[in-house]
């Protein structure tokens, strides 16, 4: 996974659209990573990662998100309920300095 993150890195910076040398593709833009549950943990240690590279500007932000359950009885059959729960998702901003 290391290699492709630095693989993707460098395809960032070097990226060119016809519209100059391709110094400037790519800054400003924010790629925004989400995690929710177990993957939040592993997306906080990408965000680690990405923070040691000297060009990459890292931004960690928390949320939460509401997610419906459907509630299902003992047999397998739907009771017509529905549950909302709330979840902590982790974002992860990713922009070239």
């Amino acid at each position: 996974m290391k290699a492709a993150i630095e693989a993707g890195i460098e395809k960032a910076r070097s990226s060119d659209n016809g519209e100059g040398n391709g110094k400037e593709k790519g800054k400003g833009e924010e790629v925004v990573l989400k995690a929710t549950g177990k993957a939040i943990e592993k997306l906080l240690r990408v965000a680690v990662y990405l923070q040691a590279q000297e060009d990459v500007e890292v931004r960690v932000r928390t949320a939460s998100v509401g997610a419906v359950d459907d509630v299902v009885d003992r047999e397998g059959g739907e009771t017509g309920e529905s549950r909302v729960r709330r979840a902590s998702v982790l974002e992860v901003g990713v922009r070239l300095r």
